[in-house]
């Protein structure tokens, strides 16, 4: 389908294999801000409205605390 209707799946892979710069896609996400704490993504699949996910990570005493919030 994507092919027929030129769709976001066309696209190239990512200029890196391991470290994401903002524009690089992910899955059928755009990575729109990354920092060592932080990793944001907007859905670039058909959905009404915006779609996020987002994901932060805060260190504790112990270890690390994982935060993930989807947005829509």
């Amino acid at each position: 389908v994507d092919k027929l209707l030129g769709g976001v799946g066309l696209r190239r892979g990512r200029r890196h294999p391991t470290e994401l710069r903002v524009g690089d896609p992910v899955d059928f996400f755009e990575v729109v801000e990354v920092r060592p704490d932080l990793l944001r993504l907007r859905a670039e699949m058909k959905v009404p409205g915006h779609a996020w996910l987002e994901w932060r990570v805060k260190s504790t005493d112990g270890g690390c605390i994982t935060e993930q919030k989807a947005v829509f």
